[in-house]
C-alpha cells in the first residue's frame, strides 16, 4: 500500500504533468502557422470527403468520485487512438480506442453532418465495449460491458479556431464482472447518465491539428470505478480533461 505522502507526491506528479502537456501544446497551437483551416479537425463535427482518413492520438485523465473509490486511485489516465472516416452523403464512421490496461475501451460510430454557415450540427449513434482485469494476490477479477450513446454535436467555426458541444446519453446494455468465484451480470438496458463535452481545436502545421477540451460525466459510477464493485447507484459529477493531436 502506498503511504499518504507517496499517494500526495503522485497526485501531484500527475497534475504537474498534465498541465505542463497542456501547456505546452497550447503555445504550440498558438505559434504554428495554420494551414487547410477546419478541414483536418477529427474531433469536431465536420464531415470529411468520401474516403478521407485522418488519425490523433492523446491522453485523457479522469478525477473519480472519492465516494468511490480509495484515495491511491482517485485519477485514471489513459492512452486515445481516434480514427475518423469519410463516407457518402456527409456520413462519417468513426473509432475511438482507450487503454491502460487495468480499463479498456472500444468504441465504434456513425455520424451525419449538416452544416450552416458558421455552425456545424452532427447526430450520431455510438457503440462502445469496455474490458478491465486486475490480477490480485488472492483473486483475478474481470469485468466486460457494452454501452450505447446517442449523440448531438454542434460545432462552432471561429477565426482561428473551432469549438465543439457534444452532448450524450448513455445507456448500458450489458455488463458482466467478476471476483474470484463471484459472478456479477447485469442484462436490463437503462439509462446510466448523460455526457457533455466542450472541445476546442486549432490547426497546426501542415495537416496537423491540435485539440483540448473536457468531458462532463453526469451519471451513476462510470466504467473507470468497476475495481471498487460499488453498489450504489447515485448520480455523480465526473470530469475528464482530455488532449489529442491529429497527424
Amino acid at each position: 500500500m502506498k503511504t499518504r505522502n507517496q499517494t500526495k507526491a503522485a497526485r501531484k506528479l500527475s497534475y504537474s504533468y498534465l498541465l505542463g502537456l497542456l501547456m505546452t501544446l497550447l503555445c504550440l497551437s498558438l505559434n504554428l502557422s495554420a494551414q487547410n483551416k477546419y478541414d483536418n479537425f477529427l474531433l469536431s463535427p465536420k464531415a470529411y470527403s468520401n474516403g478521407n482518413l485522418k488519425t490523433s492520438f492523446g491522453l485523457s485523465l479522469t478525477m473519480l468520485p472519492r465516494e468511490i473509490v480509495e484515495e491511491e486511485i482517485s485519477q485514471v489516465p489513459m492512452l486515445e487512438l481516434n480514427l475518423k472516416y469519410g463516407l457518402p452523403n456527409n456520413l462519417s464512421l468513426k473509432v475511438n480506442l482507450s487503454s491502460i490496461y487495468l480499463i479498456n475501451t472500444a468504441s465504434l460510430g456513425l455520424n451525419w453532418t449538416m452544416d450552416l454557415d458558421d455552425l456545424t450540427l452532427s447526430f450520431g449513434d455510438e457503440v462502445t465495449l469496455m474490458y478491465g482485469t486486475a490480477k490480485l494476490s488472492d483473486y483475478n477479477s474481470t469485468t466486460y460491458g457494452v454501452l450505447n450513446s446517442p449523440n448531438v454535436s454542434v460545432g462552432v467555426e471561429l477565426e482561428e479556431f473551432m469549438i465543439t458541444f457534444t452532448g450524450k446519453a448513455n445507456l448500458l446494455l450489458s455488463q458482466k464482472s467478476q471476483v474470484g468465484d463471484l459472478v456479477l451480470e447485469k442484462s436490463n438496458v437503462n439509462l446510466r447518465g448523460y455526457t457533455l463535452s466542450v472541445c476546442l481545436e486549432k490547426p497546426l502545421w501542415g495537416n496537423h491539428t491540435v485539440a483540448l477540451g473536457v468531458r462532463l460525466n453526469y451519471s451513476q459510477p462510470t466504467y473507470h470505478t468497476w475495481m471498487s464493485f460499488t453498489t450504489k447507484s447515485d448520480m455523480m459529477l465526473t470530469p475528464t480533461l482530455f488532449m489529442a493531436v491529429g497527424i
